[in-house]
């Protein structure tokens, strides 16, 4: 945020670049995670098959955990980058020596 300030952007303008990239970041995580989540699935379906008998149809989605999980997740990063933003209107030009 220094960086910006330096380079001439205001406290919205470092507000909304802050919104902006935790936005980007939670999407991307969001859809490795389900990604991830769903070919780690159909592995354990594929290595467990020949254990159930009959097997399952079609694999069972907890629903209410996966938007239980997905609203704590946006939940948390809105918390966090608004309580970073709120840091976007204090700019000490001094601490980017310290980088």
């Amino acid at each position: 945020m220094v960086a910006l300030a330096v380079l001439g952007a205001n406290a919205r303008q470092r507000a909304g670049f802050l919104w902006t990239e935790a936005g980007a970041l939670v999407i991307a995580g969001v859809a490795g995670g389900l990604a991830m989540g769903t070919l780690i699935a159909f592995e354990l379906i594929k290595v467990l098959n020949g254990i159930f008998d009959p097997p399952p149809p079609y694999p069972f989605i907890p629903w209410t955990f996966v938007i239980t999980v997905l609203a704590a997740v946006l939940g948390t990063a809105a918390l966090a980058t608004a309580a970073s933003a709120r840091w976007t209107g204090h700019v000490d030009a001094s601490r980017l020596r310290d980088l």
